[in-house]
């Protein structure tokens, strides 16, 4: 077993979870303690949040134990993990808690401009490297699907610079968001 494809392959839903083989929820336990970390939780917090016993969480954390799959749904459910949503892999979900705690601290009334631009980033990519199952909803995504999101990317008052520009301005970290991207 390939242990650190299988986490990043695991799929978070209350279903999966509860249907979970002894050693895939030694898997989970994993993924707890990484989605922990990123979250800057400490045990006793997500303890508190969950009703699970800290004791525990460390127990699941290391593998001295599989977690009973009622135990891992109330500490991923705490930590803010959305498991009765969308099918998507731990991997999948690390991301859009990334992109989530990004969109909320941009202002919020530039909030829908900005994730207009990420998404046209993001749909590039898509035609650069498409999903390799030809039926994939995103194997034809063009610029046009993100209109709705936000106002034009091109008719944005707010917006200075083209999307070209932003990921260069990114990558030399000349944004302030760049510089302390965990800043409160």
């Amino acid at each position: 077993m390939n242990t650190d494809a299988d986490r990043k392959n695991l799929v978070l839903t209350r279903d999966a979870i509860n249907q979970a083989s002894q050693q895939t929820r030694l898997l989970y336990g994993v993924l707890v303690k990484e989605i922990r970390e990123e979250s800057r939780l400490t045990q006793d917090e997500v303890a508190s949040r969950s009703g699970v016993s800290s004791r525990t969480i460390r127990n699941i954390e290391t593998g001295a134990v599989a977690g009973q799959a009622d135990k891992l749904i109330k500490i991923f459910i705490a930590m803010g993990v959305d498991i009765d949503g969308d099918l998507y892999s731990a991997d999948t979900q690390r991301h859009l808690r990334l992109l989530g705690s990004l969109i909320v601290r941009i202002e919020e009334n530039h909030r829908a401009s900005a994730v207009t631009h990420a998404a046209v980033l993001l749909a590039d990519e898509i035609r650069r490297h498409p999903a390799p199952d030809p039926e994939s909803p995103t194997s034809n995504v063009t610029h046009a699907h993100f209109r709705g999101v936000g106002d034009s990317v091109d008719d944005e008052p707010g917006i200075k610079q083209p999307p070209s520009k932003m990921r260069t301005a990114a990558r030399k970290g000349t944004r302030k968001a760049d510089e302390a991207p965990y800043a409160e």
